[in-house]
Formats: structure tokens, sequence, C-alpha cells
């Protein structure tokens, strides 16, 4: 017979024979557990079995072993039990179980949102929802949104996590492109997998919405031929939630490690083989990755995908081949046209090996840069790039500084820097920013040149070179939030960037900018950009205020010092506070005394010692 097996209160390692409905079990490594189960199904996975899993999720085991065998996945799982008990997680333990996708799964309309969004292929079948109610399928097709499970905890909000499963291997290899995936996540109820597989499939886990605290351990993905030019396969995809755990995990044959879309948090650590993408991600900190790129890897010839996103690459050893000559095993491509935005890369203790696999090749680049956001850096402490060649893989036959390419086209002035900081590159340790005075007026896209500098040059601190004068655009006063400007009051504006000397006083810049007037809306708020780019590596600017007809130039009432990084800096003014910096409102010093020209010399400090840059 098929189904499942109560336990009745058992002893640790006595297993219950006794058909019939759920009661409260004792597990030996969980203790008491509201229900326990173990299913009986098919294991030659000539039957479907989906529809056993589900009747023991809903009679209440929460703890199912599976025996080893072929699970085959003819409909979707759903876990949306509401129990209202905060510790309410589902422990699937599969050791020896491969299920198998079959076409009677559904579709994610989420994840076909944000992974089409991307430009990739859409309508991969997916099998279990975690904490997403069974009504989100209708027509062959899961809409998690609105669809998650939400009941009225008693400890804490959400689950976490709602589900873990554990040695389960997930192959697609019925499918078309293997097109298919085990885990699709919803709201709240963050996912676990430890010692689980991917086998000729497409994705172990997905996401969207706030699922935060996902977890992934010692998983691996291998198998048939997944990717070629307009498929791929992947360990992970997600779209926002925070806090994603990842660690020793290994992929081979066309499958990457993770696609990070809007992530706040990710940890990844000892990683094999694989590639990553970040999509406006934050603090992504990879440490002890070895990605094995060759040319196997057809519609991903890189190690990691950058765009708008901060990751911090630690102690990693990566391969980069022939095929890198058109992209880099690091390959930076900032959307600019997201104004603010920007990407922070950071490679400490960095080794590129690359292998020579081509005869007399070319190409081989460790960084490669497509598109730069003005306010992006790339930095790199104590890293190298080395040549291995056949027979002598696991030895370096040639050491140098890291080999730096990119798009001529859209970043002009690479080829220039990395000639001028060709030393600095051979050191390992240097920046590659954006720094210096635009030739044209205003705006994120505007041309400041790429250079390659020294890490932590006091230009950052208190070199005081000549100031460009601000620029203000693009008025912004539908912004969210509540400020307390006067509905339909002039508010004026003038700004001066600074130098901050070792005694504490100010010298400023060129002349302060024009007056810039906005009139608040309904919501309080005033919101303008300052373009400013020889500040893009740190200055101090100073913004003055006047109110109704009252000249900014000569009788400002109010002003504020605020530390700025980029060339392009958004500013809020929400009334008493702009930037969550206050308005000082006493001994204010009028910008019309500042002088107009440029009073500071062409040098910088250490300590109180002002030394000359030639």
């Amino acid at each position: 017979m098929t189904g499942f097996i109560k336990t009745g209160n058992l002893a640790p390692g006595v297993i219950g024979t006794t058909p019939g409905t759920l009661a409260a079990g004792d597990d030996s490594r969980f203790g008491a557990v509201s229900g326990m189960a173990i299913l009986s199904y098919d294991t030659t996975g000539v039957n479907g079995a989906s529809a056993i899993l589900q009747a023991a999720i809903d009679t209440g085991a929460r703890h199912i072993l599976i025996p080893p065998g072929i699970f085959k996945c003819d409909a979707a799982v759903f876990d949306d039990l509401i129990t209202n008990d905060a510790n309410d997680t589902l422990y699937l333990d599969a050791y020896g179980v491969r299920f198998e996708a079959t076409t009677s799964l559904p579709t994610s309309a989420s994840h076909d949102a944000m992974y089409g969004g991307l430009g990739f292929p859409t309508g991969a079948k997916w099998f279990f929802f975690p904490n997403t109610s069974r009504t989100a399928l209708s027509g062959g097709v899961v809409t998690t949104a609105n669809h998650f499970v939400t009941p009225t905890y008693q400890s804490r909000v959400p689950v976490n996590p709602r589900l873990v499963i554990r040695g389960a291997a997930f192959s697609a290899i019925n499918l078309t492109k293997y097109n298919a995936g085990f885990v699709y996540g919803n709201r709240g109820g963050a996912t676990v997998l430890e010692d689980c597989h991917l086998s000729s499939g497409r994705f172990l886990l997905s996401w969207d919405d706030y699922v935060d605290g996902n977890t992934m351990r010692s998983c691996s993905g291998w198998g048939a031929a997944v990717m070629d030019a307009t498929y791929d396969a992947w360990l992970v995809t997600s779209a926002g939630g925070d806090g994603f755990t990842y660690q020793n995990m290994k992929t081979d044959n066309w499958i990457g490690h993770a696609r990070m879309l809007g992530n706040n948090g990710g940890t990844f650590m000892g990683m094999v083989g694989g590639y990553f993408d970040f999509y406006n991600s934050h603090g992504q900190y990879i440490v002890g990755s070895h990605i094995e790129q060759d040319e196997e890897i057809i519609t991903r010839r890189y190690a990691y995908y950058v765009q708008n996103s901060h990751v911090v690459i630690d102690h990693g050893v990566e391969y980069s081949t022939d095929s890198h000559a058109t992209t880099g095993a690091i390959y930076l491509d900032d959307l600019v046209s997201q104004e603010g935005s920007n990407s922070m890369v950071e490679l400490r203790n960095y080794h590129i090996r690359d292998w020579i696999n081509q005869t007399d090749p070319s190409g081989g680049y460790a960084i490669y840069i497509n598109n730069m956001a003005n306010a992006s850096r790339i930095r790199a402490r104590s890293a190298f790039q080395s040549i291995s060649t056949a027979g002598t893989f696991y030895f370096a036959w040639g050491k140098m500084g890291l080999k730096i390419s990119g798009n001529a086209t859209n970043e002009t002035t690479l080829a220039a820097a990395l000639v001028q900081g060709r030393d600095l590159i051979a050191s390992g340790d240097f920046d590659i920013v954006k720094y210096g005075t635009s030739t044209a007026a205003q705006g994120q896209n505007s041309a400041i040149p790429i250079v390659v500098r020294n890490i932590g040059n006091l230009a950052n601190l208190r070199q005081t070179r000549s100031h460009a004068i601000p620029t203000f655009y693009d008025t912004e006063t539908s912004q969210n939030g509540t400020g307390t400007l006067a509905n339909g009051t002039t508010y004026n504006y003038a700004a001066a960037l600074v130098n901050t000397l070792p005694d504490s006083s100010l010298q400023y810049g060129q002349a302060t900018s024009g007056a810039w007037s906005e009139t608040a809306g309904a919501s309080g708020v005033a919101g303008f950009e300052l373009y400013m780019p020889s500040a893009a590596h740190g200055a101090t600017i100073a913004i003055w205020r006047s109110t109704g007809a009252a000249a900014v130039q000569s009788a400002a009432d109010r002003y504020v010092l605020i530390p700025v990084c980029s060339a392009t800096s958004r500013f809020l003014d929400t009334g008493v506070n702009i930037n969550k910096y206050p308005w000082i409102t006493t001994s204010v010093p009028q910008p019309a005394t500042v002088a107009g020209s440029n009073h500071t010399s062409e040098g910088l400090y250490l300590g109180t010692t002002a030394i000359t840059i030639p």
C-alpha cells in the first residue's frame, strides 16, 4: 500500500508500522514534535507521489521521513497550514530520494516576471511552495503575491525557517531544457536546504517578496548540459529577501551558483565551479571562492557579473581563460540610468589563475569594465594574476598584475587610465574610480574620467585641489516621506565644496553655486541633486537655504555641512533637517562672503604639515 504511517509516541530508533492517523511523535534529534510520518510511495517512480506527501502535511506531520527511491512529482505540493506556532517548521528527510519533475507541475508567475525581466527564458515548472496557499494555483500557474500564509504568530514574525529539506536530489531530466525548479519560497517562509543536489535541472531554490534568512549548505549541481545560447541553470535565484547564507557548494557542467536581485546581506563561503550574478544587491560577502571558468561556459563567460551592487571577494582563487578576451572574470556592467546607483567591488588577497588552453592566445582578463557609474569603485588589495599551461595547471609559470580591459565605447578614458596606473596595477593594491572634472555641465551620465590610483590616497581626506562649482538639478518635490516645509512656499538654496583642515577649520573652494529655488508641495519635502565631479572621492558640501524672497547668497537663514562621497549626490530637505542632518540656524556664514576664486593651495596635509603636489 502507499500512504503514510503513523509513529505514535516512539522511543528513539523505533519505527511504527501501523497505518492510520498521525499522533505526537518523538524524534531523538528534535525532541517532541506535533506529527511525524514515514511516507510509503512507489519508489520506482512509475506512479505520482505528490498527493501522498501533500496528505501527510495536511494531516499535521511536521517531520516527514521519505525512504530512498524515485519520487515522481506529478503535482505541486503546498505547505499552507496555519498553526499559530512561531516555531512551526516542516522537516523533510529525503536522503537517497530523487524527486523527478513532470510537465504536470505549475509555473511561477513571480519567478517568470523576475527572471524574464532580466532577459532569460521563462516557463520553469516548480514542485514545492512553502508558506504559499494552494489557492494561489490557477490554470497551471502559481501566483504567490498575496497568497502567503499569515497566521497570528505567538512569539515572532515570521516563522524562520518554514521548511527544512535534507538529502534530496532534484531532476528534470525528462523536461525540455530540464526547465524545472525544486522549491519556490514566499513571504515569511524561509527555506533551508542541506545536502541537496540539482541533477539535470534548472533551479534548486528561488523566492521573491520578503523572504529573509534562506540558507543552503553542502548542496551541489551537476548533470547533463543545461546551458546553451538561450538557457542557463542556477542553484539559487532571488528577487528580494535578505540575509542569505550559502556555504560549501559546488557546481559543474554549466550551472551557476547564485543570481541575486535586490538582496541585502548575503554570505557565500567555500564555493567551487559556477559563477555569480549580482543585480542591485548590497552587502554581498564572498570568501574562499574557487570559480572554475573554462571554455565550456557558453552564455556566461565570467566568474562575477556585477550591476549596481556592493560585493567583497575575499581570498578568492578564480580561473580565467582565453575566452575572457571580451568579458573578464569580473564583469562590471552598471546600469547608469539608475541615478545615484553604483557598484563597490573589493578584491582581497585575490588570485586570478589564467589557464592557457589555446595556441598563442590573448585575453584572459581579470576585470572587464563595460559600464561604470560615476560613484562606483573597484578596489584591489594583494591581487595578482598568474599563467598556467596544460600539464602545469596548478603551477604559476607567470605572475603579473591583473589584466584589465573594457568597453572603449562606453568608457573612453579607461585605456589612458590603465597606462597611467600600470605600476599600481602591478603592485596589486589599487583603486579604479572616476575622478576629475567633467566636460559636461550636469547629470548622472556625464563623462567623468576613469583613473587608477593608490588605495587610501589622501585626496579622500584633505587634498585641496581646485573644486568645481556644484551644479543643482532635478527638482524632486514628490518624494516619499513627510516634511515640515510650508506648502506653496519657495525655498532658495546655494552650495559650495569645502575642505576640512587639520585644525578643523574650513577652507572654501571656488565661489558658491548660483541660487536654486523650489516651491514645496503638500508633502512638505524639497528634493534636488548636486553634481560636483571633483568630489567623487570624498569632500564636504556646504548648503545654505533662505525662505521666500530672501536672497540666499546674502540672506541665508541656515546652513549645513554634509560629507559627500560621489560626484552626484541627492538631497532631501524635510524642513528642520536635510538628509537627516539638522540645519544650523545660528552664526550662519553667508555664502556671499566666500572668495570668488579658489584660495586653497594645490597640496595636501599630513598632520599639520602642508605637502605640495607637483
